[in-house]
């Protein structure tokens, strides 16, 4: 079963306002209970939920090995509205909702596979984002009591159960604050108001659906992705439908992709049988107003949500994987919108946090985007196999879980996951990429080299298959060894005049005259893979410089690469 992912799919605030809670603020309940294979489904239920309120939920393991899974419903628990896995870190799990119509709903608490069990601790709230620490207590409010447990999982909210829609339930969709009226385009539907909050004028609904219709026609038709599974007419037909509601100001963001029901098999993908394919709508602002350039962020938007759509028709989402989704939308922006892609300010994320494994968000907020900057790492792929690279890995990704999908594309590319991260890392350095001249910044260095000695990082150690830079600032010929079986060295050396670069494979040790170059770096790789972002670790690392004039040097690789759009990082 999975997870719709919270960094794609925002969820909407009803425009027409919040109603004010009662007296007291935000409300919290805790409740407790077991999951085990006697009782494999709990169900609560939550009475006379108003429309506008956000239900936060938040279930941890508090004995066992439960790995637990959260999902919110109709009444009777009919259809899933939001669930997820591991949104509250490690085997937690955690979501929001904001309530689309007043009435009962339904929550349920399971496990995620057969093999876990144990007790559990829910804790439920009413507009208390708070609670996703796991650490407030309750109100004395009663938000859910219990319903009833379901040995058997009668209603298949267990992995490998969950239901394909037959249609003869409808999703809610979003609500407009003024009355609605569409617009017909090749391939979409468009609905929008022209009052209220979300008023849009009709001047920018034809511009939308125009750059839509073009949108399309590039990603599906040009460059041959499949379409997205057409939805169950909830929009009013089959086409893929777009909401223009205000956004940008209420949710920071420039618009949206929800994942709804799933189809199991898109019929658009010929080749290739998916399990999770879902069909999907897309909320866009209504205006975006106060931007630099509302028209070229609106293009670019319009290319990154339609790839959403796209991706959801191969797998509803990846659970591990989570970074696919930003970095091939982002990439995509780059391919469909070129000239208004809004993916190169993301480049610094990356840049200054090279030694986290992929698909890590650090802490610290200016690596706060840093899986949106991974579509490096996309084009990276792209540029050593071409575009259509791209589409077979999500071809893995709609049949493997997590970091497997790329494993497994690597293995079907006859190559590895670290030849691909020291291409990727080299790439960084050297800013090779047609987008290079619109990048904000360069790789962070974690070290230099003025002789013989030893170095050792200034900030961390390198997590699996990320990579640390050691600036070589006085040349020579050296000798470089790490301390660690599982780091590996490369050195690259930088030729301005010809505008070459040359690299020296080393291993753990090898020999280097840096003296011919203007500019040399040493990248040190941690060569261990991971399957769980969660479970990255950092490995310390000592670099030993030594005199290399009597040692045999090591030859550099045939291939040279080109350093044009190189800037030096200090």
């Amino acid at each position: 079963m999975k997870t719709v992912w919270k960094l794609v799919a925002v969820l909407f605030v009803l425009s027409m306002g919040l109603p004010a809670l009662a007296q007291g603020g935000p409300q919290i309940q805790e409740l407790t209970g077991r999951i085990d294979s006697s009782s494999r489904v709990v169900f609560y239920t939550l009475p006379a939920l108003q429309a506008g309120h956000t239900l936060y939920a938040y279930v941890e393991a508090t004995s066992g090995n439960l790995d637990t899974y959260l999902a919110l419903g109709d009444t009777p628990f009919r259809t899933i509205l939001i669930a997820d896995d591991d949104g509250g870190g490690g085997l937690n799990s955690a979501f929001s909702y904001t309530i689309p119509r007043d009435g009962d709903y339904s929550l349920a608490v399971t496990h995620y596979s057969d093999a876990s069990s144990g007790d559990y601790r829910l804790v439920i709230g009413l507009d208390a984002p708070d609670i996703f620490s796991g650490k407030v207590q309750p109100t004395g409010h009663q938000i859910a009591v219990f319903d009833y447990i379901d040995p058997d999982d009668a209603l298949g909210l267990a992995p490998g159960s969950l239901r394909i829609t037959d249609c003869s339930l409808l999703s809610p969709r979003p609500v407009l604050s003024g009355p609605e009226q569409t617009l017909e385009s090749k391939y979409f539907l468009l609905h929008y108001t022209t009052s209220g909050v979300d008023a849009t004028t009709p001047a920018l609904v034809q511009e939308v659906a125009a750059v839509l219709d073009s949108v399309w026609e590039t990603e599906v038709i040009a460059f041959g992705w499949p379409a997205p599974p057409a939805d169950c007419g909830e929009g009013g037909d089959l086409r893929y439908d777009i909401y223009l509601m205000e956004v940008l100001d209420s949710e920071s963001t420039l618009g949206y992709t929800m994942p709804e029901e799933l189809r199991g098999d898109n019929p658009n993908s010929a080749d290739l049988e998916e399990e999770w394919a879902a069909y999907s709508y897309a909320v866009l602002d209504n205006d975006f107003s106060g931007l630099d350039d509302p028209h070229a962020l609106m293009r670019a938007t319009l290319a990154h949500e339609f790839h959403h759509a796209i991706q959801f028709g191969y797998d509803l989402n990846d659970i591990g994987g989570e970074w696919y989704y930003e970095a091939t939308a982002s990439w995509m922006e780059t391919q469909a919108a070129p000239e208004d892609e809004d993916a190169t300010p993301y480049v610094s994320d990356l840049f200054l946090y090279p030694d986290l494994c992929i698909g890590s968000t650090p802490d610290d907020p200016q690596g706060s985007n840093r899986i949106y900057a991974e579509w490096l790492l996309i084009d990276s792929l792209a540029q050593d196999y071409g575009q259509e690279v791209v589409q077979h890995l999500w071809e893995n990704i709609a049949t493997h879980e997590g970091m497997d999908g790329l494993y497994q594309l690597l293995t079907d590319l006859g190559t590895t996951p670290q030849e691909m991260m020291t291409h990727f890392a080299i790439r960084n350095l050297l800013r090779h990429y047609d987008m290079a001249g619109r990048f904000p910044s360069t790789v962070y260095v974690e070290g230099e080299v003025y002789g013989p000695g030893q170095v050792t990082p200034r900030r961390s150690g390198v997590e699996q298959l990320g990579v640390d830079y050691v600036r070589i600032a006085s040349m020579g010929v050296y000798t470089f060894s790490i301390n660690q079986p599982t780091l590996t060295l490369t050195v690259v050396g930088i030729d301005r005049e010809t505008q070459r670069a040359s690299v020296f494979a080393l291993g753990q040790r090898g020999t280097v005259d840096t003296r011919p170059f203007d500019y040399a770096y040493v990248i040190i790789l941690n060569t261990r893979t991971h399957t769980d972002v969660d479970n990255c670790s950092m490995t310390d690392w000592v670099l030993t410089v030594s005199d290399g004039a009597a040692t045999p040097l090591t030859p550099s690789e045939p291939k040279t690469w080109s350093s044009a759009h190189f800037v030096p990082a200090e």
